[in-house]
């Protein structure tokens, strides 16, 4: 950890652990903190039982903690949409009712697609992702349409500073392919992943506008690519991309 000047120690160590366990959304144990970051057991102790106090963080059965979704709610309020979860959840039970696949929500952060909240779908079979999980922007359906929507200077920001790490074979790699992919996403009104992480995963997603037009957020669906099949992609789509217009209006987006 590089002390700065004019910086309070401690809350140079709350954050160092906080990002710490940004990055172990499964927990931390108190001896793993001590360890990671040669800190003094008193001091993450404290620091650990302080935000557990005040609900930030959750102590489990195995003595790992974990960061809750209070952090998730700080930061959407930042943003100006604190009511953004709130104002998703009946639409996305709406739209897992009709399409009887998970949906989830998330908004980009750090580059990246963070799961913000998710309705199980209605197969014995689904996938369920932890609240805070991480997706890549240039291989998931989420990532491709926040970066088709979003504005164009931040748009090529966020590519310029892209690994485009291949996952398999479907993965795209090349950012002038990227962003071909880009125009007919935003000509089309939402996203596809065809199985570019995961083999055999398909996802679709949609933009969620805030009152300024700008994406604040993303809905999506993922199933195995037996159930979301090819041929139904266009129509799953639509379907998707009006419910995600159904959010960004009680946000205050007015479609021209």
């Amino acid at each position: 950890m590089n002390k700065q000047p004019n910086t309070v120690p401690n809350i140079d160590k709350a954050i160092t652990i906080i990002e710490l366990l940004s990055k172990n959304p499964n927990g931390m144990t108190l001896q793993s903190l001590i360890d990671m970051t040669d800190l003094a057991k008193t001091s993450v102790f404290r620091i650990l039982n302080t935000f557990v106090d005040h609900g930030y963080l959750y102590k489990e059965t195995n003595n790992c903690f974990r960061l809750t979704k209070k952090f998730l709610t700080l930061g959407l309020a930042g943003m100006g949409n604190e009511n953004l979860i709130e104002k998703s959840l009946s639409v996305m039970r709406r739209l897992k009712d009709e399409i009887n696949e998970t949906v989830l929500l998330g908004t980009m952060v750090d580059d990246k697609i963070v799961m913000l909240e998710q309705i199980i779908g209605n197969h014995p079979f689904t996938f369920y992702l932890r609240p805070g999980k991480k997706v890549e922007m240039h291989i998931s359906a989420p990532g491709k349409a926040y970066l088709a929507f979003c504005d164009k200077q931040e748009r090529e920001t966020i590519i310029d500073r892209l690994e485009m790490k291949r996952y398999n074979q479907n993965s795209i790699t090349d950012k002038s392919i990227l962003r071909e992919h880009l125009k007919i996403i935003k000509e089309q009104g939402y996203a596809i992943d065809r199985a570019e992480e995961m083999e055999g995963v398909h996802c679709i997603s949609a933009p969620i506008f805030s009152s300024n037009g700008q994406p604040v957020a993303l809905i999506w669906t993922t199933g195995p690519s037996s159930r979301l099949l090819k041929e139904d992609f266009e129509k799953n789509g639509n379907i998707i991309n009006q419910y995600a217009l159904e959010i960004s209006k009680q946000l205050g987006y007015i479609n021209d």
